[in-house]
């Protein structure tokens, strides 16, 4: 992890429009010609795109969710954000290794990624951009070895100076190639494959003045080639983070009743008797032997199917299951999983079995659940007011005293172990993988594909294959913790 706050060198050399570049570049056949200004700005702009639409689209449950258009974030252009001197111009603020979200078959590497904050900030008037790349394993072997081979490398940066770590990273995220020491080489980390297709995304956090809608909220995008087989951005639901009104707060009156009603009570039950057992496995495994607050920080995590995901997460307790859910039948239903699960007996409530949901989404990891009570005497870690890394590179509490430890011990017990097995993950994952990169890949800033003479249909098929392949992968255990934390 490095911030602007500690090593500014180093952060200089990730600029937005070199991050921008580089995914232009690797979606080419020809990786080394120039990229236009206006090329760029096409790119960025299909992003802020997003903040012009009125409704968006869950593909799972087919529900088309209305959302409210925040002026002040739908004015934001391309142009300003990439002017170092517009006052929304995006600076780096920290490269964050997430090697903690490697599935168990290691098939990526975890996420790396680069977060950029508005130049000119308030406390009310912040924007954040976080590109999120999900590094494919490399090793050629099918090994686990590829991925112990970049734990190596993050590790050995921390006794460089800021100029040689600075020279490195960026080789790492814009070149790829072996890193030092290493065998295989690597994609380079900034590539367009590795922003949804099939794994990684990129997210926004805004809080922007707007009186039709003052509090903070966050969107993602994922990258999909066009017709012509160029990248453009795409909004997708938000990982983890279940539609609020499903726990029992007040639907949009623009979503068809019938289908709404099936899905909702599709997640009810599916949350009561799936989820509810999740987000109490570390309560679980206390009952046969002891555990603390932290492990439970440290571990807690939750499965949620990509059908049940909001649009939008919001920080506020419009958007908070306690809140939701509070009166409801949720209540009870809790209740008796947690008397099955004998948790009970810990002193675990419904309440805060939905504290620890809150703390699951973006909304309550971002703001509503600091300080809310997920166990007996254990509290939910604050965030810094809405981020968990600020535009001067501080770091909020839940990551400095908890989440990060606890990612430096995986590191650690990564570059340790002598021999690190197969790969082990399910055998279509990989055949649907290798089939959609060979389908990008002649599509290459061509348009031609599989079936060149229907380009929508060769766009549908890759997104299906993206879509199962990102399913499956987000369903996979952790390399680490059973629920990995997108946080």
């Amino acid at each position: 992890m490095f911030t602007s706050g500690k090593e500014p060198d180093v952060l200089a050399k990730f600029p937005l429009d070199r991050t921008l570049d580089n995914i232009i570049r690797t979606s080419r056949v020809d990786a080394s010609a120039p990229v236009s200004k206006g090329e760029r700005e096409d790119l960025l702009n299909s992003l802020l795109s997003g903040f012009k639409q009125n409704t968006l689209f869950n593909p799972g449950s087919k529900l088309t969710f209305p959302i409210a258009v925040r002026s002040k974030e739908a004015a934001l252009t391309a142009a300003s954000l990439l002017d170092p001197s517009s006052a929304n111009f995006m600076t780096p603020v920290g490269l964050f290794n997430r090697l903690d979200l490697a599935p168990a078959s290691y098939a990526n590497c975890g996420e790396y990624r680069i977060v950029y904050a508005k130049k000119s900030s308030s406390p009310t008037d912040r924007f954040f951009l976080i590109f999120e790349a999900a590094l494919p394993n490399a090793d050629p072997h099918g090994s686990k070895e590829g991925c112990k081979e970049v734990a190596t490398f993050w590790n050995g940066l921390s006794g460089m100076s800021d100029q040689d770590a600075a020279t490195k990273l960026a080789a790492f995220y814009y070149d790829g190639g072996v890193v030092d020491g290493g065998t295989v080489k690597f994609e380079p980390v900034v590539h367009y494959q590795h922003y949804g297709l099939p794994d990684g995304q990129v997210r926004a956090n805004a809080f922007i003045p707007d009186p039709q809608a003052f509090i903070w909220h966050l969107m993602q995008w994922e990258i999909a080639p066009n017709e012509a087989g160029v990248p453009v951005f795409r909004n997708t639901p938000v990982n983890e983070t279940p539609v609020p009104a499903f726990f029992g707060g007040t639907p949009a009156a623009a979503l068809p009743t019938e289908t709404y009603n099936r899905i909702s009570g599709q997640f009810g039950n599916d949350f009561v008797n799936r989820n509810v057992w999740q987000l109490i496995n570390t309560d679980r495994t206390a009952l046969l032997q002891s555990s603390s607050g932290e492990t439970l920080i440290d571990n807690l995590g939750v499965d949620i199917d990509d059908q049940y995901y909001a649009v939008e997460s919001a920080a506020a307790d419009s958007d908070n299951p306690a809140v939701n859910a509070a009166n409801t039948p949720t209540i009870a239903g809790i209740a008796r999983t947690l008397a099955d699960a004998k948790v009970d007996r810990c002193g675990v409530t419904p309440e805060q079995v939905l504290n620890r949901m809150g703390a699951m989404t973006c909304g309550g990891c971002h703001n509503f659940s600091n300080g809310a009570e997920i166990a007996p005497g254990v509290k939910w870690p604050d965030s810094l007011g809405f981020v968990q890394i600020n535009e001067g590179g501080q770091l909020s509490d839940l990551l400095t005293k908890h989440f990060l430890p606890a990612r430096f011990d995986n590191v650690q017990t990564t570059i340790t172990t002598a021999v690190l097995a197969a790969l082990d993950g399910p055998k279509n994952i990989g055949s649907q993988r290798t089939t959609l990169h060979q389908m990008l890949d002649s599509r290459k800033q061509t348009g031609q594909g599989l079936l060149k003479d229907d380009k929508a249909a060769d766009l549908a098929i890759i997104a299906l294959l993206a879509d199962q392949v990102r399913r499956a992968s987000q369903a996979e255990p952790g390399a680490f913790t059973t629920f990995r934390k997108p946080d």
